[in-house]
């Protein structure tokens, strides 16, 4: 028996609607492929839910509105509770609605980071098809990549090419009705050998969701905080120098990687 589900309105930062929401939609699409995931998000978050998603409902914010966590700088609560209620009345009015996911930053719950159960989570992310031919187009044939936050230049490092991710934020010119930024880093992070960047950035956590080696600049890493972001205990090491991580990572793991 399919069911419908809500997700939305998600008007904070991409990292708290991509490690703690995206997951769960997706598990409940591949659950059942009948059920119907109607989610009211940002264009450019799209290609976190792509193909698992029913519906999208384009969520347009003043540029005033600063995202901040799981919520929105200058964002009355008031507002927000409005954006809930239309959402949902409005699908309630179509189809039976089994569960609405979304942050209840206006209560008591603000704080709370809406863990899933790891076996209520999937991350196997499905883009929509245009992203992927963008990627392989800027990735051409190039071996052993490695996408980088943290480098503002293309280069070649202990014979891996590392292609800065600021090339994509800045440089692309695409249809957003079609493609996103995200989804194309997605389609990107796939054909990477390692993916360099902090735990909190966007790109960091995308590598842990999708099992491709991390390489961080920090110094220690607090196991405890780690493991609820990295629900696949992927592979993370904390090197100041890049290099040093890719000689840890051929060493340690040789062709298991």
């Amino acid at each position: 028996m399919s069911r419908n589900y809500l997700f939305g309105p998600f008007i904070g930062e991409a990292i708290y609607e991509l490690s703690y929401f995206v997951g769960h939609a997706i598990y409940l699409r591949k659950k059942n492929p009948k059920n119907k995931i109607i989610v009211f998000t940002r264009e450019e978050h799209f290609d976190f839910y792509g193909k698992y998603a029913t519906i999208f409902i384009p969520l347009r914010l003043d540029k005033d509105l600063i995202p901040y966590k799981f919520g929105c700088d200058n964002m009355t609560a008031k507002f927000y509770d409005e954006l809930i209620r239309q959402f949902a009345s409005k699908y309630k009015s179509l189809m039976k609605i089994h569960d609405h996911f979304y942050p209840k930053i206006t209560s008591y719950l603000k704080d709370i980071k809406w863990h899933y159960p790891r076996n209520e989570v999937n991350f196997d992310f499905m883009t929509r098809p245009y992203n992927k031919i963008i990627a392989s187009d800027i990735l051409g044939d190039a071996d052993n990549i490695i996408l980088s936050d943290l480098s503002g230049n293309c280069t070649y490092v202990n014979e891996h090419f590392l292609l800065p991710t600021s090339y994509f934020f800045r440089l692309l010119d695409i249809d957003k009705k079609i493609t996103s930024i995200y989804g194309i880093l997605i389609e990107a992070i796939k054909c990477c050998k390692y993916v360099h960047a902090d735990i909190d950035s966007v790109v960091g956590r995308l590598a842990m969701l999708m099992k491709i080696p991390l390489i961080t600049q920090r110094e220690f890493l607090d196991v405890q905080y780690l493991n609820p972001i990295n629900p696949y205990n992927s592979i993370v090491v904390g090197c100041e120098k890049l290099e040093d991580g890719i000689k840890y990572l051929e060493e340690t793991y040789e062709n298991n990687i």
